[in-house]
């Protein structure tokens, strides 16, 4: 998959979400406004959150399943679906945003078999 981020931008920004209070995302609320609105700052966060995401379900130190992208993927392609698979999947409002836009990554982009 195409990024123009490294791995340690993606971290960097992953920590940085996760360690300012006013930007954590405590429910899929949080990631569905971030990746609908157009300020610059929800923007960042919905991509860093992504991103985030992309490399948990790709890297090769995760134990799951993983997802699959088309070479020709960009980070906006997931985020619609993404944003899709939210809207669509009434969750548990308890769980992380991280953890959502992981789950909604893995239902959108599997590996075929």
């Amino acid at each position: 998959m195409a990024f123009t981020k490294t791995r340690e931008m993606i971290t960097l920004l992953l920590c940085t979400l996760l360690w300012a209070g006013t930007t954590q995302a405590s429910s899929r609320w949080d990631v569905l406004r971030w990746c609908t609105e157009d300020t610059q700052a929800d923007r960042g966060r919905c991509e860093g959150m992504i991103s985030a995401a992309v490399d948990l379900r790709t890297s090769d130190d995760f134990s799951g399943s993983k997802s699959c992208f088309l070479p020709s993927a960009r980070l906006s392609d997931v985020r619609v679906e993404v944003v899709a698979w939210l809207k669509d999947n009434k969750v548990t409002a308890e769980q992380s945003g991280l953890a959502l836009t992981a789950r909604a990554i893995r239902e959108q982009f599997p590996c075929s078999k």
